[in-house]
């Protein structure tokens, strides 16, 4: 069953904001995305920033019916007596995107037989083309109308009762618009389009009035009925006469009324039908004949006022006589599975055969129009494909389970179906609420790359939009809760509903996955061999003897037991051992043999790289006691934490056997990335290990890079690039800092080492007299990395009215000094537009180097595959049906997009497309 909001109003016509133009004052918005490929060959996404368009006043109104052309037969004209009251109806129509007053004239026109001596304009509520007790005239200066609203009104007209025998009288009927923004307006059109006449023609024969009405609201749904009922009054001035063979064999007056699109005979009604004169029975049309019999598959119904005299005296039906029919039918379209579009009208008119002046002849009439409309049905359905491609949809909503196991910190992804189940196009919201054990929820549309809009649409009735939700799992989630979410996706057209029940323009779908599972665990090995073994016993090095201010080194390896990527801290713990220092390095162990041998150090780190589970990496740490550190065992930890889990923690002992001597360190090495131009500092420690005082000077540091060093022996206040020697005790340290300044311009990739070296003047405390005895040195490794894409977007006009076509420009940039690659720009049709057209800046790239994908991204043809006009812009009937742009850009023109198709840096490409507002 489909969720169907019925909205009725009681007296104007209320439509589709979306028929004839979006509405003055929307926001047209629009944010595109890229993806690429960085540097360092990781994939990388971006989005730029939003450009909106304000939609602008478009007002415009029309009054139907029509002359054809001009000097034509009026559009509406009928006969009687002189003096009688005769009824035109008329429609208004707002055709433009604002909300309108429309003000009214009656005017006579010249060259007939005189003027109306009454003339009146009435609302039309049940829209029957009559004149209905409780109809409200239109006495004010104006109607108001919101955009794409229709009013239905009648002219009440009176002929001086002075006129003659084939005298006429003819009015048309005038509208001027208005808006507070646009001012006075006339009806839309020119020439023939702006003549509503209407023409009286007044006779003495007979004159049969034909009315038609229609019972129930003016607004219906599928599945209501309708009773039409069709009478009449000879007020003429005689009698009037019957038709011979009016229907197959038999004589008399004939009135008949084909039933409307989208409706059945109601079999189960009995039709009334009376005349005051004559003998009156039913008739339906089956198939190709009229039969007396009621049929569900009868296409028309007739009353036949029979004329059993016709041969002697057609003239039968009298003066002020009377006849009646009335039947009823169904609304439906005849299939389920689709809904009769919002605001079709079920138009329906009569047909009277008669013979008016009693001279054999056939004269035919038509009654004034019913009109009933199918009310606006706000149905929205959110949840899995129920099997043909739509989403499923009930009162207690879908779940969707995630497929998989879920773990701590894991990346849950739900691919939920929005279905428009309502007969007219509509705009939905979506919402995510209840997170349970979920967290960073974030919609895409189905590509799962480009971000979906919370507002999004229009969606055609029938439409289905294809979303994905992707949601994190927190590392610190409850193992064994199951995560879950709430999506509720509600209709811009009916916000107000109620997703427990099916009658309105809301629902949800329960999203979630299977229990939780912890994601993380690792294991810490402080005697480590090739492979983890995931033993708790092995988190004792074995000792090591070392000198006070020497460094000793220890080989350990992590390995990551758990189901997630993780990384983690590694923290030497010295609150105990004041004085130690103590650096950890990474650990190429080329051999497997789990003993550090020369080479094998590498930078220093304090923490892992991402790992990925089942894998194992090794560091070193390299421990350096103090000078004067007690002589003996000093059990030093080193702890492993999980930086995905708290509480995860795995805690190594290396003991370090001290033994006293003297001697001066600058310690460590040191090794970092910085982009162009960009700063970066390393610090280091020159300890006095020995057992007198010392002078320390450190040299200035030159670079053959174009670098600039400077250095601080003040912990990083002050920095020169020659600092001034200084004293150190015996068992101190001091913080030396070394900043380099990489200047703008140096290649990605420029690598460069310079030592830090402290000359040492060993047992003398006056800097004056300072003489060098040895040199330390600490190396600094630094490397220039970059690289990165920055998505730019324009759109030509601030504000447009619809019909205007708006042109987005989307410019990429390598704003880096490093080429990426496999660049891809995506960008959806801005809501309430149209697609028109796709281009390329040829002066940022060749055509022939740009691939373009038609599907979501899922295949890729070359520009020339895709322009089948070969003129140079792809058009919307080239483009298709898919509502979003995804461009590459194939740099090497092999025809297919990857990791080798380069943009160089400061390198831009840009995307150009059109839409017209709608």
């Amino acid at each position: 069953m489909n969720k169907k909001l019925l909205i009725s109003t009681a007296l104007l016509l209320a439509a589709a904001a979306q028929a004839k133009g979006t509405l003055a004052g929307t926001e047209i918005r629009n944010v595109a995305s890229a993806s690429y490929v960085d540097d360092q060959g990781r994939a990388q996404s971006t989005i730029s920033n939003q450009v909106i368009t304000v939609v602008q006043e478009l007002p415009s109104f029309s009054i139907t019916p029509d002359e054809a052309t001009a000097a034509a037969t009026p559009a509406q004209q009928k006969s009687a007596l002189a003096g009688q009251e005769v009824y035109f109806p008329y429609t208004v129509t707002n055709t433009g995107n604002a909300n309108i007053s429309v003000s009214f004239s009656m005017n006579d026109l010249t060259g007939d037989s005189g003027n109306f001596s009454s003339k009146k304009l009435y609302l039309d509520a049940n829209q029957n083309g009559l004149v209905d007790s409780g109809e409200t005239e239109i006495t004010a200066s104006s109607i108001s109308l919101a955009a794409d609203e229709v009013v239905k009104l009648v002219a009440a007209v009176t002929t001086p009762g002075t006129l003659v025998n084939t005298n006429t009288v003819d009015l048309n009927l005038v509208g001027t618009g208005s808006t507070v923004a646009s001012g006075s307006f006339a009806e839309a059109g020119s020439g023939a389009a702006l003549l509503n006449t209407v023409r009286v023609n007044v006779t003495t024969k007979a004159v049969l009035t034909f009315n038609k009405t229609a019972s129930g609201p003016t607004y219906i749904k599928e599945g209501d009925t309708i009773v039409y009922t069709l009478k009449g009054t000879n007020n003429g001035g005689s009698a009037a006469a019957s038709v011979a063979n009016v229907i197959p064999g038999k004589n008399g007056i004939f009135i008949s009324d084909t039933l409307p699109t989208n409706t059945v005979l109601d079999t189960t009604y009995t039709p009334n039908a009376s005349a005051g004169a004559g003998a009156v029975t039913v008739y339906y049309y089956v198939g190709s004949a009229w039969t007396t019999t009621i049929s569900a598959s009868a296409t028309r119904v007739g009353l036949l006022i029979e004329n059993v005299n016709h041969a002697t005296a057609p003239g039968f039906f009298p003066q002020t006589a009377q006849y009646s029919l009335d039947f009823r039918v169904t609304v439906t379209d005849g299939n389920a599975a689709t809904a009769i579009p919002a605001n079709t009208n079920i138009n329906n008119t009569g047909t009277l055969t008669v013979d008016i002046d009693n001279d054999g002849g056939t004269d035919n009439f038509t009654s004034n129009q019913t009109t009933n409309t199918i009310s606006t049905i706000y149905a929205i359905a959110a949840g899995k494909d129920n099997g043909s491609g739509k989403a499923t949809d009930g009162l207690t909503g879908d779940t969707i389970t995630a497929a998989g196991t879920v773990y701590q910190g894991s990346v849950l992804t739900f691919n939920v179906k929005v279905t428009n189940n309502g007969n007219i196009s509509d705009s939905f919201t979506l919402a995510l609420s209840g997170l349970s054990d979920l967290q960073n929820c974030l919609l895409y549309y189905a590509d799962g790359i480009t971000p979906l809009p919370n507002t999004f649409g229009p969606l055609a009735s029938g439409a289905t939009q294809d979303i994905v939700v992707k949601c994190q799992v927190p590392t610190s989630a409850t193992v064994g809760n199951v995560p879950s979410l709430k999506l509720t996706a509600t209709s811009v057209g009916n916000p107000s509903g109620n997703d427990a029940t099916l009658n309105d323009g809301v629902d949800s779908v329960t999203l979630q996955g299977t229990a939780i599972q912890s994601g993380y665990a690792m294991d810490a090995d402080a005697t480590p061999t090739n492979g983890a073994d995931a033993d708790p016993a092995n988190d004792t090095a074995p000792t090591q003897n070392v000198n006070p201010g020497a460094s000793v080194t220890y080989g350990f390896s992590v390995t990551n037991n758990g189901q997630q990527n993780d990384t983690y801290n590694l923290t030497p713990n010295l609150t105990a051992f004041p004085g130690y220092t103590a650096t950890i390095y990474q650990w190429n162990d080329t051999n497997s043999n789990g003993v550090v041998d020369a080479g094998e150090v590498g930078v220093a780190v304090n923490s892992t790289p991402i790992m990925n589970p089942a894998t194992t990496t090794k560091y070193v740490v390299v421990l350096t006691p103090p000078y004067g550190d007690v002589p003996g065992v000093d059990n030093i930890p080193v702890v492993v934490s999980s930086n995905s889990s708290a509480g995860l923690s795995d805690t190594m002992t290396f003991p370090v056997n001290v033994n006293a001597v003297n001697s001066v360190q600058l310690l460590p090495d040191r090794s970092g990335t910085v982009g162009a131009p960009g700063t970066i500092e390393y610090t280091h420690t020159v300890t006095n290990t020995g057992n007198a005082s010392a002078i320390i000077d450190v040299a200035s540091m030159t670079s053959g890079k174009g670098f600039t060093y400077l250095i601080s022996t003040d912990g990083g206040t002050t920095f020169a690039v020659n600092p001034d020697p200084f004293l150190l005790a015996a068992g101190t340290n001091k913080t030396i800092v070394v900043r380099v300044i990489v200047p703008a311009g140096t290649a990605i990739g420029t690598a460069e080492t310079l030592a830090v070296t402290a000359g040492v003047d060993y047992n003398n405390t006056v800097l004056a007299s300072y003489t060098q005895d040895a040199t330390v040195t600490a190396n600094d490794t630094t490397t220039v990395i970059g690289g990165n894409l920055k998505v730019s977007k324009v759109v030509d006009k601030g504000t447009a009215k619809p019909g205007d076509t708006l042109t987005y420009t989307i410019s990429s940039q390598n704003i880096g000094t490093q080429p990426i690659s496999k660049v891809i720009v995506s960008d959806p049709t801005p809501n309430y537009t149209d697609f028109l057209s796709l281009d390329i800046d040829t002066a940022t790239i060749a055509k022939n180097k740009v691939l373009v994908s038609r599907d979501g991204g899922a295949t890729w043809v070359t520009w020339a595959t895709a322009d089948a006009n070969s003129d140079g812009v792809i058009s919307a009937a080239e483009w298709g049906s898919n509502r979003t742009v995804f461009v590459a850009f194939d740099t090497n023109g092999d025809g297919t997009i990857t990791n080798t198709d380069y943009l160089a840096p400061s390198a831009t490409v840009s995307v150009i497309f059109k839409v017209k507002v709608q």
